[in-house]
């Protein structure tokens, strides 16, 4: 899915719930497992968490360690999960 440049309140309160979790996970790739991402993309996730729990969802990340031999990064693992109240 394309991440627009722009996202406003009323665009998104017209998506789906489908489209609109879709997006969400986009950004949060963005964020949380390619770790490029700004103050827009931080902006955006918080909206859209916001819209979709007006919509009756739960957005849950889970931080989870990840350790690795012989001098490899040791990196944190997260996932999402969103479901309905």
């Amino acid at each position: 899915m394309d991440i627009p440049g722009s996202l406003n309140v009323e665009e998104m309160k017209r998506m789906g719930d489908k489209e609109l979790i879709e997006l969400y996970k986009a950004f949060w790739d963005a964020v949380y497992r390619v770790e490029c991402y700004g103050v827009y993309e931080f902006v955006a996730m918080k909206l859209i968490e916001e819209e979709l729990a007006r919509r009756g969802y739960v957005v849950e990340t889970v931080e989870e360690p990840r350790v690795r031999r012989h001098g490899r990064m040791h990196r944190k693992t997260y996932r999402l999960t969103i479901k309905k109240k």
